[in-house]
């Protein structure tokens, strides 16, 4: 037998979680948004002003400025990775409490639902971290911001569709209801027009 929680037990719990950890993520990621507003319009096209010269007949500066940005931002996004994925699990379970709209919620189903919503964030997350990269990644090398995202539409997609078996069981069982519900309307209106004849 499954144990079950109330809605409001899961949702003040999301609500908990999302309050002490935002505050810190939001302070890191307004730091990184800075670094990165900084090197995309002002450290980068500075390098190219500079003729892009080679820094000890090595590496470009362009090429050294975006591998520090890049390393720079990492270890931010690393930091907050942690409580990133608690607030993303913390909406998870809010959504599903709120998709199944029920007063006590089976563990079991509360975790497929947490699962999915889970699934949706991180493809959400993955996509605004390489746009968020992109322009550094392109700087050192092309083709590596090409292969990053090869990597990225190939694990989404693999993703999306367990993310869509998830879901599945229950689109169908309310697919499967409503054309139920539409049949005994039609098979009712038959039969008050039998009646009447």
């Amino acid at each position: 037998m499954t144990m079950t929680e109330t809605a409001v037990d899961v949702m003040m719990e999301a609500r908990k979680t999302v309050a002490e950890k935002f505050p810190k993520v939001l302070v890191k990621l307004v730091i990184a948004f800075l670094i990165w507003l900084f090197a995309v319009y002002i450290f980068l096209p500075l390098s190219g002003f500079l003729s892009d010269p080679t820094f000890l007949g090595l590496i470009g500066l362009e090429k050294l400025i975006a591998a520090i940005v890049l390393i720079a931002l990492l270890i931010i996004l690393f930091a907050v990775l942690r409580d990133v994925k608690a607030i993303t699990d913390a909406i998870a379970s809010y959504a599903a409490v709120a998709t199944l709209r029920k007063e006590t919620i089976e563990e079991e189903k509360l975790l497929k639902y947490q699962r999915g919503f889970r699934g949706l964030a991180y493809v959400l997350v993955v996509v605004i971290a390489y746009l968020f990269f992109l322009p550094f990644l392109s700087s050192i090398f092309n083709v590596l911001a090409g292969i990053i995202l090869i990597i990225i539409v190939l694990w989404a997609i693999a993703l999306l569709l367990r993310v869509g078996e998830v879901f599945s069981d229950d689109i169908e069982k309310k697919t499967s209801d409503f054309i139920k519900g539409i049949e005994s309307e039609v098979m009712h209106s038959e039969e008050i027009k039998a009646e009447k004849k």
